[in-house]
Protein backbone atom coordinates (compact mmCIF):
# COMPACT_ATOMS: atom_id res chain seq x y z
CA UNK A 1 0.00 0.00 0.00
CA UNK A 2 1.42 2.89 -0.94
CA UNK A 3 1.31 6.58 0.81
CA UNK A 4 0.40 9.91 -0.56
CA UNK A 5 3.82 12.12 0.25
CA UNK A 6 2.65 15.44 0.00
CA UNK A 7 2.83 16.79 3.67
CA UNK A 8 -0.71 18.11 3.39
CA UNK A 9 -2.06 14.39 3.59
CA UNK A 10 0.13 13.36 6.59
CA UNK A 11 -0.90 16.35 8.72
CA UNK A 12 -4.44 14.83 7.85
CA UNK A 13 -3.30 10.95 9.26
CA UNK A 14 -1.68 12.30 12.20
CA UNK A 15 -4.54 14.67 13.50
CA UNK A 16 -6.75 12.15 12.54
CA UNK A 17 -4.97 9.97 15.73
CA UNK A 18 -7.05 13.12 17.93
CA UNK A 19 -5.06 15.16 20.20
CA UNK A 20 -8.19 14.28 22.36
CA UNK A 21 -7.14 10.65 22.21
CA UNK A 22 -4.29 10.85 24.50
CA UNK A 23 -6.15 10.65 27.86
CA UNK A 24 -7.30 7.20 26.45
CA UNK A 25 -3.54 6.47 25.52
CA UNK A 26 -2.44 7.36 28.97
CA UNK A 27 -3.09 5.11 32.09
CA UNK A 28 -5.81 7.61 33.51
CA UNK A 29 -4.42 11.28 32.81
CA UNK A 30 -1.24 10.78 34.63
CA UNK A 31 0.07 7.34 33.62
CA UNK A 32 -1.07 5.63 36.50
CA UNK A 33 -1.25 2.09 36.22
CA UNK A 34 -5.24 0.57 36.60
CA UNK A 35 -6.57 -0.86 39.39
CA UNK A 36 -9.14 -3.02 40.26
CA UNK A 37 -12.17 -1.95 41.83
CA UNK A 38 -12.43 -2.74 46.17
CA UNK A 39 -14.84 -5.37 46.91
CA UNK A 40 -17.27 -4.83 49.62
CA UNK A 41 -15.19 -6.90 51.56
CA UNK A 42 -12.05 -5.36 50.89
CA UNK A 43 -12.99 -2.10 51.35
CA UNK A 44 -14.54 -3.19 55.39
CA UNK A 45 -11.40 -5.02 55.70
CA UNK A 46 -11.05 -4.95 59.32
CA UNK A 47 -6.72 -4.42 59.47
CA UNK A 48 -7.45 -1.38 57.36
CA UNK A 49 -6.97 2.00 58.81
CA UNK A 50 -10.52 3.50 58.42
CA UNK A 51 -9.83 7.28 57.19
CA UNK A 52 -13.35 9.20 57.72
CA UNK A 53 -15.77 8.77 54.97
CA UNK A 54 -13.92 10.93 52.02
CA UNK A 55 -17.72 11.69 50.90
CA UNK A 56 -18.11 14.21 53.65
CA UNK A 57 -15.00 16.23 53.74
CA UNK A 58 -15.85 17.22 50.15
CA UNK A 59 -13.64 21.33 51.16
CA UNK A 60 -10.41 19.38 52.29
CA UNK A 61 -7.98 22.88 52.65
CA UNK A 62 -5.27 22.91 49.68
CA UNK A 63 -1.69 23.45 51.38
CA UNK A 64 -0.53 26.59 50.45
CA UNK A 65 1.63 27.50 46.77
CA UNK A 66 4.80 27.51 46.75
CA UNK A 67 7.68 30.58 46.02
CA UNK A 68 9.04 30.78 42.53
CA UNK A 69 11.94 29.48 44.56
CA UNK A 70 10.81 26.95 46.73
CA UNK A 71 8.86 25.35 43.30
CA UNK A 72 12.73 25.66 41.73
CA UNK A 73 13.97 24.27 44.38
CA UNK A 74 11.50 21.41 44.60
CA UNK A 75 11.66 20.77 40.56
CA UNK A 76 15.36 20.54 41.18
CA UNK A 77 14.88 17.77 43.50
CA UNK A 78 12.65 15.72 41.76
CA UNK A 79 14.68 15.73 38.74
CA UNK A 80 17.40 14.69 40.69
CA UNK A 81 16.06 11.78 42.19
CA UNK A 82 12.04 11.34 41.80
CA UNK A 83 10.69 8.88 44.31
CA UNK A 84 7.96 6.66 42.47
CA UNK A 85 4.55 6.26 44.11
CA UNK A 86 4.96 3.02 43.10
CA UNK A 87 7.94 2.70 46.15
CA UNK A 88 5.52 4.04 49.00
CA UNK A 89 2.19 3.15 50.86
CA UNK A 90 -0.17 5.43 48.67
CA UNK A 91 0.40 3.85 45.45
CA UNK A 92 0.38 0.40 47.03
CA UNK A 93 -2.94 1.05 48.41
CA UNK A 94 -4.42 2.21 44.94
CA UNK A 95 -3.02 -0.29 42.91
CA UNK A 96 -4.50 -2.97 45.14
CA UNK A 97 -8.02 -0.87 44.77
CA UNK A 98 -8.06 0.18 48.54
CA UNK A 99 -8.63 3.85 47.10
CA UNK A 100 -10.48 5.40 50.30
CA UNK A 101 -7.22 4.48 51.97
CA UNK A 102 -5.12 5.76 49.22
CA UNK A 103 -7.14 9.01 49.25
CA UNK A 104 -6.55 9.13 53.20
CA UNK A 105 -2.87 8.85 53.15
CA UNK A 106 -2.11 11.01 49.94
CA UNK A 107 -3.92 13.69 51.54
CA UNK A 108 -1.87 13.43 54.60
CA UNK A 109 1.13 13.18 52.53
CA UNK A 110 -0.27 16.04 49.96
CA UNK A 111 -0.29 17.99 53.61
CA UNK A 112 3.02 17.83 53.74
CA UNK A 113 4.11 19.19 50.22
CA UNK A 114 4.76 15.94 48.88
CA UNK A 115 4.00 17.04 44.96
CA UNK A 116 2.68 13.54 43.74
CA UNK A 117 0.65 12.90 46.16
CA UNK A 118 -0.77 16.10 45.24
CA UNK A 119 -1.08 14.79 41.91
CA UNK A 120 -2.89 11.16 43.34
CA UNK A 121 -5.43 12.87 44.82
CA UNK A 122 -6.24 14.94 42.20
CA UNK A 123 -5.99 11.47 40.24
CA UNK A 124 -8.34 10.34 42.42
CA UNK A 125 -10.90 13.46 42.69
CA UNK A 126 -10.91 13.36 38.71
CA UNK A 127 -11.88 9.44 38.33
CA UNK A 128 -13.92 9.43 41.75
CA UNK A 129 -11.79 6.60 43.06
CA UNK A 130 -12.59 6.69 46.68
CA UNK A 131 -14.13 9.92 46.71
CA UNK A 132 -16.61 11.58 45.11
CA UNK A 133 -15.85 12.56 41.14
CA UNK A 134 -15.27 16.47 41.39
CA UNK A 135 -12.96 17.25 37.91
CA UNK A 136 -13.15 21.26 39.15
CA UNK A 137 -11.33 20.09 42.19
CA UNK A 138 -8.95 17.47 40.62
CA UNK A 139 -8.14 20.53 38.82
CA UNK A 140 -6.89 22.77 41.96
CA UNK A 141 -5.22 20.00 43.05
CA UNK A 142 -3.26 19.13 40.07
CA UNK A 143 -2.21 22.82 39.78
CA UNK A 144 -0.94 22.47 42.73
CA UNK A 145 0.93 20.10 41.99
CA UNK A 146 2.45 21.41 38.92
CA UNK A 147 3.32 24.16 40.73
CA UNK A 148 5.49 21.93 42.93
CA UNK A 149 6.95 20.92 39.68
CA UNK A 150 5.70 17.32 38.95
CA UNK A 151 6.04 16.41 35.51
CA UNK A 152 2.28 14.10 35.46
CA UNK A 153 0.30 16.80 37.10
CA UNK A 154 1.63 19.21 34.48
CA UNK A 155 0.36 16.63 32.12
CA UNK A 156 -2.78 16.00 33.73
CA UNK A 157 -3.59 20.02 34.27
CA UNK A 158 -2.80 20.13 30.28
CA UNK A 159 -5.34 17.45 28.99
CA UNK A 160 -8.13 19.59 31.41
CA UNK A 161 -7.37 22.70 29.73
CA UNK A 162 -7.35 21.32 26.46
CA UNK A 163 -10.53 19.39 26.40
CA UNK A 164 -12.10 22.04 28.71
CA UNK A 165 -12.61 19.52 31.56
CA UNK A 166 -13.29 21.10 34.66
CA UNK A 167 -11.83 24.41 33.66
CA UNK A 168 -12.39 26.70 30.67
CA UNK A 169 -10.96 25.11 27.43
CA UNK A 170 -7.22 26.83 27.24
CA UNK A 171 -5.11 25.80 24.22
CA UNK A 172 -2.81 27.98 25.21
CA UNK A 173 -2.26 27.67 28.77
CA UNK A 174 -2.34 23.74 27.65
CA UNK A 175 0.72 23.95 25.71
CA UNK A 176 2.06 25.86 28.44
CA UNK A 177 1.98 23.13 30.33
CA UNK A 178 2.67 20.42 28.06
CA UNK A 179 6.00 22.29 27.27
CA UNK A 180 6.80 22.38 31.24
CA UNK A 181 6.35 18.55 31.71
CA UNK A 182 8.27 17.56 28.23
CA UNK A 183 10.59 19.92 30.17
CA UNK A 184 11.29 16.86 32.16
CA UNK A 185 10.96 14.46 29.58
CA UNK A 186 7.54 13.41 30.22
CA UNK A 187 6.47 11.24 26.92
CA UNK A 188 2.88 12.07 26.32
CA UNK A 189 3.64 15.86 27.28
CA UNK A 190 6.27 15.44 24.47
CA UNK A 191 3.27 13.36 21.74
CA UNK A 192 0.91 16.23 22.46
CA UNK A 193 3.20 19.04 21.74
CA UNK A 194 4.52 17.13 18.35
CA UNK A 195 0.88 16.69 17.64
CA UNK A 196 0.18 21.05 18.53
CA UNK A 197 3.00 21.58 15.93
CA UNK A 198 2.13 19.61 13.21
CA UNK A 199 -1.60 21.29 13.71
CA UNK A 200 -0.38 24.64 14.28
CA UNK A 201 -3.67 26.94 15.92
CA UNK A 202 -2.00 28.65 18.16
CA UNK A 203 1.50 28.64 16.91
CA UNK A 204 2.79 28.27 13.02
CA UNK A 205 3.14 24.66 11.91
CA UNK A 206 6.21 23.24 12.12
CA UNK A 207 6.87 20.09 11.00
CA UNK A 208 10.36 20.07 11.75
CA UNK A 209 9.62 20.41 15.46
CA UNK A 210 6.94 18.48 15.52
CA UNK A 211 9.49 15.51 13.97
CA UNK A 212 11.86 16.61 17.05
CA UNK A 213 9.23 16.29 19.67
CA UNK A 214 7.55 13.30 18.53
CA UNK A 215 11.00 11.32 17.39
CA UNK A 216 11.96 11.57 21.70
CA UNK A 217 8.72 11.06 22.74
CA UNK A 218 9.10 7.51 20.83
CA UNK A 219 12.51 7.27 22.20
CA UNK A 220 10.88 7.83 26.04
CA UNK A 221 8.72 4.35 25.31
CA UNK A 222 5.56 6.63 23.47
CA UNK A 223 4.43 3.63 21.33
CA UNK A 224 2.25 5.82 19.76
CA UNK A 225 4.71 8.53 19.10
CA UNK A 226 7.31 5.54 17.45
CA UNK A 227 4.45 4.67 14.92
CA UNK A 228 3.78 8.58 14.46
CA UNK A 229 7.00 9.34 13.85
CA UNK A 230 7.88 6.40 11.40
CA UNK A 231 4.53 7.89 9.74
CA UNK A 232 6.29 11.30 9.15
CA UNK A 233 9.52 9.51 8.09
CA UNK A 234 7.46 7.86 5.13
CA UNK A 235 4.85 10.69 4.35
CA UNK A 236 7.62 13.74 4.49
CA UNK A 237 10.77 15.17 3.02
CA UNK A 238 11.89 14.90 6.44
CA UNK A 239 15.82 13.29 6.71
CA UNK A 240 15.20 9.41 6.86
CA UNK A 241 15.07 6.27 5.12
CA UNK A 242 13.01 3.02 4.50
CA UNK A 243 15.66 1.55 7.32
CA UNK A 244 14.72 4.28 9.88
CA UNK A 245 11.06 3.76 9.05
CA UNK A 246 10.95 -0.07 9.41
CA UNK A 247 13.28 0.61 12.90
CA UNK A 248 10.96 2.74 14.58
CA UNK A 249 7.78 0.93 12.89
CA UNK A 250 8.91 -1.86 14.70
CA UNK A 251 9.23 -0.40 17.84
CA UNK A 252 5.41 0.60 17.75
CA UNK A 253 4.80 -2.86 17.01
CA UNK A 254 6.47 -4.56 19.84
CA UNK A 255 5.02 -2.46 22.02
CA UNK A 256 1.70 -3.38 20.81
CA UNK A 257 0.34 -0.98 18.26
CA UNK A 258 -1.64 -2.52 16.19
CA UNK A 259 -1.44 -0.44 13.30
CA UNK A 260 2.28 -0.06 13.79
CA UNK A 261 2.27 -4.64 13.92
CA UNK A 262 0.63 -4.62 10.56
CA UNK A 263 2.87 -1.98 8.85
CA UNK A 264 5.55 -3.71 10.45
CA UNK A 265 4.38 -7.12 8.69
CA UNK A 266 4.03 -5.75 5.24
CA UNK A 267 7.69 -4.11 5.37
CA UNK A 268 9.45 -7.05 6.66
CA UNK A 269 7.37 -9.48 4.08
CA UNK A 270 8.58 -7.14 0.86
CA UNK A 271 11.60 -6.55 2.83
CA UNK A 272 11.60 -2.86 2.84
CA UNK A 273 13.95 -1.22 5.19
CA UNK A 274 15.06 -4.95 6.62
CA UNK A 275 15.91 -8.17 4.94
CA UNK A 276 12.91 -10.23 4.25
CA UNK A 277 12.02 -12.16 7.10
CA UNK A 278 8.74 -13.87 6.43
CA UNK A 279 8.44 -16.14 10.04
CA UNK A 280 8.50 -12.30 11.47
CA UNK A 281 6.16 -10.83 9.62
CA UNK A 282 3.72 -13.67 10.16
CA UNK A 283 3.73 -13.07 13.99
CA UNK A 284 2.76 -9.67 13.81
CA UNK A 285 0.51 -10.28 10.91
CA UNK A 286 -1.56 -12.61 13.76
CA UNK A 287 -0.92 -10.08 16.29
CA UNK A 288 -2.68 -7.58 14.33
CA UNK A 289 -5.43 -10.11 13.27
CA UNK A 290 -6.08 -11.34 16.70
CA UNK A 291 -6.56 -7.84 18.01
CA UNK A 292 -9.66 -6.90 15.13
CA UNK A 293 -7.50 -5.38 12.67
CA UNK A 294 -9.54 -5.81 9.39
CA UNK A 295 -7.19 -5.76 7.05
CA UNK A 296 -4.61 -8.08 8.77
CA UNK A 297 -7.48 -10.54 8.95
CA UNK A 298 -7.73 -9.93 5.34
CA UNK A 299 -4.16 -10.23 4.94
CA UNK A 300 -3.59 -13.42 6.88
CA UNK A 301 -6.55 -15.05 4.85
CA UNK A 302 -4.57 -14.56 1.83
CA UNK A 303 -1.49 -16.28 3.89
CA UNK A 304 -3.43 -19.22 5.00
CA UNK A 305 -5.38 -19.89 1.46
CA UNK A 306 -2.08 -19.90 -0.25
CA UNK A 307 0.04 -21.77 2.31
CA UNK A 308 2.70 -19.42 2.70
CA UNK A 309 4.37 -18.60 5.52
CA UNK A 310 2.10 -21.05 7.45
CA UNK A 311 -0.48 -24.24 6.74
CA UNK A 312 -2.95 -24.39 3.89
CA UNK A 313 -6.11 -24.41 5.42
CA UNK A 314 -9.46 -23.07 3.86
CA UNK A 315 -11.48 -23.38 6.37
CA UNK A 316 -9.46 -21.11 8.45
CA UNK A 317 -8.59 -18.80 5.80
CA UNK A 318 -12.32 -18.54 4.74
CA UNK A 319 -13.15 -17.64 8.70
CA UNK A 320 -10.29 -15.12 8.83
CA UNK A 321 -12.16 -13.84 5.31
CA UNK A 322 -15.58 -13.44 7.05
CA UNK A 323 -13.94 -12.12 10.25
CA UNK A 324 -12.01 -9.12 7.68
CA UNK A 325 -15.32 -8.79 5.92
CA UNK A 326 -17.49 -7.81 8.97
CA UNK A 327 -14.70 -5.42 9.29
CA UNK A 328 -15.53 -3.72 6.21
CA UNK A 329 -12.65 -5.44 3.96
CA UNK A 330 -13.98 -6.55 0.69
CA UNK A 331 -12.39 -9.41 -0.99
CA UNK A 332 -13.50 -10.91 -4.38
CA UNK A 333 -11.15 -13.55 -4.41
CA UNK A 334 -11.44 -14.79 -1.19
CA UNK A 335 -14.84 -14.53 -1.86
CA UNK A 336 -14.46 -16.83 -4.96
CA UNK A 337 -13.01 -19.11 -2.02
CA UNK A 338 -15.66 -19.58 -0.24
CA UNK A 339 -17.69 -20.99 -3.58
CA UNK A 340 -15.18 -24.00 -3.78
CA UNK A 341 -15.94 -24.87 -0.12
CA UNK A 342 -18.45 -27.80 0.48
CA UNK A 343 -21.73 -26.87 2.29
CA UNK A 344 -19.91 -28.31 5.82
CA UNK A 345 -16.76 -26.95 5.78
CA UNK A 346 -18.47 -23.38 4.52
CA UNK A 347 -20.52 -24.28 8.04
CA UNK A 348 -17.79 -24.74 9.81
CA UNK A 349 -16.30 -21.55 8.90
CA UNK A 350 -19.20 -19.75 9.29
CA UNK A 351 -19.05 -20.54 13.03
CA UNK A 352 -15.39 -20.50 13.99
CA UNK A 353 -15.89 -16.69 12.96
CA UNK A 354 -19.01 -16.24 14.81
CA UNK A 355 -17.33 -18.07 17.73
CA UNK A 356 -14.31 -15.50 17.17
CA UNK A 357 -11.98 -14.52 19.43
CA UNK A 358 -12.33 -18.60 21.20
CA UNK A 359 -8.92 -19.40 21.34
CA UNK A 360 -7.30 -15.86 21.63
CA UNK A 361 -3.47 -16.03 20.91
CA UNK A 362 -0.40 -14.42 23.38
CA UNK A 363 0.05 -11.18 21.88
CA UNK A 364 2.48 -9.87 23.94
CA UNK A 365 5.67 -9.38 22.25
CA UNK A 366 8.65 -11.93 23.38
CA UNK A 367 10.96 -9.66 25.37
CA UNK A 368 14.54 -9.23 23.98
CA UNK A 369 16.61 -5.82 24.75
CA UNK A 370 17.45 -3.94 21.87
CA UNK A 371 21.10 -3.77 20.71
CA UNK A 372 22.33 -0.26 19.90
CA UNK A 373 19.28 1.69 21.56
CA UNK A 374 20.05 2.84 25.40
CA UNK A 375 17.42 5.80 25.12
CA UNK A 376 14.59 3.10 23.89
CA UNK A 377 12.88 1.72 26.21
CA UNK A 378 10.62 -1.10 24.49
CA UNK A 379 11.65 -4.89 24.37
CA UNK A 380 11.87 -6.49 21.11
CA UNK A 381 11.18 -9.54 19.75
CA UNK A 382 14.01 -9.89 17.67
CA UNK A 383 17.06 -7.84 17.19
CA UNK A 384 16.79 -4.97 15.41
CA UNK A 385 19.22 -2.51 14.58
CA UNK A 386 19.06 1.63 15.85
CA UNK A 387 18.72 3.90 13.42
CA UNK A 388 21.38 6.76 12.46
CA UNK A 389 20.62 10.27 14.29
CA UNK A 390 18.53 12.76 12.32
CA UNK A 391 20.66 15.19 12.00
Amino acid sequence: MARPSAKSTMIGALSAIGLWMVVALTTGAIGLSAAVAASPDEAANPFLPKPPDPFKQQAIPLPPAPSPKDAAAQADKLSAGRKALTEDDVYAAYQRGFFIEAFALATDRAGKGDPQAMTMVGHLYQTGQGIRQDVARAAEWFQLGADHGDREAQLALGLLYLNGTGVKADKAHARSLFEAAAGQDQPTALYNLALMAIEGGTVAPDIAEASRLMRRAAELGNAQAAYSYALMLDSTNLPGNEKDITYWMGIAARAGNVPAELEYAIRLAKGRGADVDLDTAVLFLNRAAWAGNAIAQNRLAHLVATGIGMPFDSIEAAKWHLLAKSGGVQDPQLEDLLATLKPEELARARQLAADWPNMPQDTTPTPLQAPGSEAVKFNLSSPIEAPRATP
